[in-house]
């Protein structure tokens, strides 16, 4: 039914779930070899095609433990409230992936470029090409790493509230309260040069 979480395995089946989950996720990392565990937020992990890149300190856990750590990957979009008749049935539309598999550190130089310019341009398209690239020092202070993804699954629950039949003949408000992301004004720094014009990407 609508109202019910929907589950489906397999990569193929979610690819637009994880694009607009990915602004916010949970890392958890297998630990000398122990089931996936640690969880922490990883707020800028963005996929191409297959692949998950996943950028941050090299002093992070979850970069200094191993070179090659297995990786469960979590994402939500709560996309809004569920207000049933009874408190018992409330619950939230969402959209949600789950996602396994080994992250390889990469060496290359210039995939590690293609994995920083991913993470950005998913975050705010544009912003590549325009803000300085990283140095040899910025370099330094980051570690990429990338998931193949082996195995995965996703949850959805869409729809109406579900309530108690019996229920339905109670005066209560019941629903769906939406919720969504949206961009709000934008905020200049308070050290901007005089002159300088917002790019046209961030021109809404």
């Amino acid at each position: 039914p609508e109202n019910s979480p929907q589950t489906q395995s397999g990569w193929q089946s979610f690819p637009v779930i994880l694009t607009t989950t990915i602004t916010l996720g949970h890392t958890a990392v297998s630990v000398e070899q122990r089931q996936p565990q640690d969880c922490k937020q990883r707020p800028w992990e963005l996929h191409l095609d297959d692949t998950i890149y996943i950028h941050g300190s090299p002093a992070a856990g979850m970069f200094r433990n191993t070179k090659s750590p297995a990786v469960c990957l979590t994402v939500t979009h709560v996309d809004g409230i569920v207000l049933a008749r009874s408190l018992l049935h409330h619950s939230m539309n969402y959209r949600s992936a789950v996602v396994f598999g080994n992250a390889e550190k990469v060496e290359d130089p210039e995939e590690i470029l293609v994995g920083l310019k991913t993470v950005t341009d998913n975050i705010v398209p544009g912003r590549w090409d325009d803000a300085r690239g990283p140095n040899e020092a910025d370099l330094k202070q980051t570690d990429v790493f990338k998931l193949e993804i082996a195995d995965c699954s996703a949850k959805v629950r869409t729809g109406p509230p579900g309530d108690d039949e019996e229920d339905y003949e109670l005066d209560i408000w019941a629903g769906v309260l939406p919720l969504s992301r949206v961009p709000g004004d934008l905020i200049p720094d308070p050290r901007l040069k005089d002159g300088v014009e917002v790019p046209d990407y961030l021109a809404l």
